[in-house]
């Protein structure tokens, strides 16, 4: 080892000794590398230094010699240096090819270093020190750095072809897929990369399918020029056809690969004829999709694909400018500046463009149409390219602007039938209070005289129905009312609301002897006098249809992350499981002999349907007879 040189000491994996390091001749090498070279102890003290170091530091020899590694670096950079180098006390061998950033330059820019740390060993072959070459390759860095960013870009133009594309290197394992390719496979690209096609298990590619793989892929190699054929591929149950492009391709340092390309032609086959010529396959590959495609240099300029001018109506015979004010021209005048003001974000601030215009077609109508795109960007980040594509919505729009006007007109028909059971309700109740007034005074006046029960009977009918006339009306009322009045949402603490409902009902809760359980309830976003109508209703149910005994009611927070929900749950007659979907019909009471003794006019639950629907919620029930019922809220 006593010949080792400097270079050679950079290449090799052996210690040095000391007596090396003590040379004069040895020195005077390493001052004149521009590697930087530093000699330090085992407990980090730096001993010697060449000339690139001090250079390095802005510091002079001794001003360096002598000081602790600690001082002279960052706290993060000094404890990585230290696990260093207790590696190279406890195994006395080298470590090299380290790469460390660190921003203790003078002009305190963070600079990348490759570092080469060699042991060196006292007579007795323990280490005493540590040789150290750091090396700049910031620039390189840098460099790699750049070809990193420019490489997604491109890549990320890859990804958003709808050509299948992919590249393997001369072993025929996977180095690059796109998304199409990824799709149309059915693997992702991380149980891809790295493998050949044999090592995939995917009942699209057959035995047959990876053999002829593996000899096109030979073949170019060794040909080194592109090859174009067609395959049949089982996909999903359906056989499509493939027309497939391979072609050599150069990575440098002698390493070649193969890249391919691969569009689904099944449904052009009649047009064979086109896919003679390389542009002509290309044309037909971007005109074959249902959407139209448009490429934007940001200029005067635009190009449109076929399907694009199709969608307008145009055939390949007519006239279709492609300069941009033309092409605006075509967009609905009232859809212009949300369509560019959109395009600018895209541009100015990489915002996603997904919109919904319409455009201006050939014979003067107009159709809905959806428009994506991604820009282009130059290594500034400046916006020099945006390419994207339309998709004819038109019936689907359309559909939706009828449903909405459709819902709009229902909205008025509910309201204007709300309005006239309000009004009829109202109108029925002046009659009524008569047939009542008169039925009480003639009750009142002549029941002890007549001496006829039948009569006396008829009078106690008429005012018995009159009185359910009375309930059904004020039930009616109640129902439109909900319906009709405006909603005041504010933050409810659900607690109050039970507080404030359990002392409404205290009369009936007290004459039942029912008891109720309840859960700490949430806090809602609602209108807290109707969601207390809600809950005043249910438990109201719960007390008056359990019989022969003392109603138990729960009162459960059930609420997740999605959603909340209220369950009232109590230990009544129940209902089966059919009658469950029309319990909250308006005026259905379900029939059966221990339900005829209870009061009511099965509109409760329809005002609470109403009402939870309103908050735009839903509410449910699940019952079996004999064992109780629960009422589900959800609630947003």
């Amino acid at each position: 080892m006593s010949d080792l040189s400097p270079q050679q000491a950079l290449r090799s994996d052996q210690p040095l000794s000391t007596d090396q390091l003590n040379s004069d001749h040895f020195k005077q090498i390493l001052n004149a590398l521009t590697t930087q070279v530093w000699f330090k102890d085992i407990h980090e003290n730096v001993r010697w230094v060449n000339q690139a170091v001090c250079d390095f530091m802005g510091m002079n020899f001794d001003q360096l010699v002598g000081q602790n590694m600690g001082d002279l670096l960052l706290k993060g950079d000094f404890q990585k240096v230290k696990e260093a180098t207790q590696t190279i006390v406890e195994t006395a061998a080298p470590i090299l090819g380290r790469i460390a950033l660190t921003q203790y330059h003078t002009d305190g820019k963070m600079r990348c270093l490759k570092i080469d740390r060699i042991p060196f060993l006292s007579k007795d072959n323990q280490v005493e020190g540590i040789l150290v070459f750091c090396s700049d390759i910031t620039e390189l860095h840098e460099t790699q750095s750049q070809l990193h960013r420019t490489t997604r870009l491109f890549e990320s133009f890859q990804q958003h072809s709808p050509i299948m594309k992919w590249a393997q290197d001369e072993n025929e394992r996977y180095i690059m897929i796109n998304r199409a390719y990824e799709d149309f496979l059915q693997i992702k690209a991380p149980d891809l990369i790295g493998k050949t096609p044999a090592d995939l298990r995917s009942p699209i590619l057959t035995s047959a399918m990876v053999g002829r793989a593996a000899e096109t892929t030979r073949q170019i190699l060794s040909s080194d020029k592109p090859l174009e054929f067609q395959i049949q591929m089982t996909r999903n149950g359906k056989v499509h056809t493939l027309l497939v492009t391979k072609f050599p391709m150069d990575l440098g340092n002698n390493q070649k690969a193969v890249g391919g390309l691969a569009i689904d032609i099944t449904k052009q086959m009649d047009t064979q004829e086109q896919l003679l010529k390389v542009k002509q396959r290309y044309e037909f590959a971007v005109n074959g999709t249902t959407d139209g495609l448009w490429d934007w240099d940001i200029g005067p300029y635009c190009w449109y694909s076929e399907r694009y001018k199709e969608i307008l109506g145009y055939d390949t015979t007519d006239h279709f400018s492609n300069h941009i004010e033309d092409s605006t021209e075509l967009i609905h005048v009232d859809d212009r500046p949300y369509v560019w003001e959109q395009v600018r974000r895209c541009l100015e601030e990489d915002a996603n463009y997904d919109v919904e215009f319409r455009m201006k077609c050939k014979d003067g109508s107009f159709r809905w149409v959806r428009a994506r795109a991604k820009a282009m960007r130059d290594e500034t980040g400046k916006a020099i390219r945006m390419s994207g594509s339309i998709q004819d919505v038109h019936d689907r729009v359309t559909a939706q602007l009828q449903l909405a006007k459709t819902n709009e007109l229902l909205s008025i028909r509910n309201q204007e039938l709300d309005h006239f059971a309000h009004i009829a309700a109202h109108d029925l109740r002046s009659p009524l209070r008569t047939i009542s007034g008169f039925g009480g005074f003639l009750q009142e006046m002549f029941e002890e005289e007549w001496d006829n029960p039948q009569a006396r009977e008829y009078l106690k009918r008429l005012l018995g129905a009159a009185t359910r006339m009375e309930g059904l009306i004020d039930s009616l009322l109640t129902f439109s009312r909900v319906g009709r009045n405006e909603m005041d949402f504010t933050p409810t603490d659900m607690n109050e609301v039970f507080e404030l409902v359990s002392q409404d009902l205290k009369t009936e809760i007290d004459e039942s002897g029912a008891v109720i359980h309840c859960q700490t309830l949430p806090t809602l976003e609602c209108d807290a006098r109707l969601i207390g109508l809600v809950l005043q209703n249910l438990l109201s149910n719960s007390i008056k249809y359990c019989v022969d005994k003392s109603p138990e009611i729960h009162i459960l927070n059930l609420s997740n992350e999605l959603e909340h929900i209220i369950c009232v749950k109590d230990n009544g007659m129940g209902f089966s499981e059919k009658d469950a979907k029309i319990v909250f019909e308006p005026f259905k009471r379900l029939g059966s002999p221990s339900r005829n003794n209870v009061t009511g006019y099965g509109v409760g639950l329809s005002i609470c349907k109403r009402i939870v629907e309103r908050h735009h919620g839903r509410i449910k029930a699940e019952s079996s007879p004999g064992e109780g019922a629960s009422f589900f809220i959800h609630m947003p």
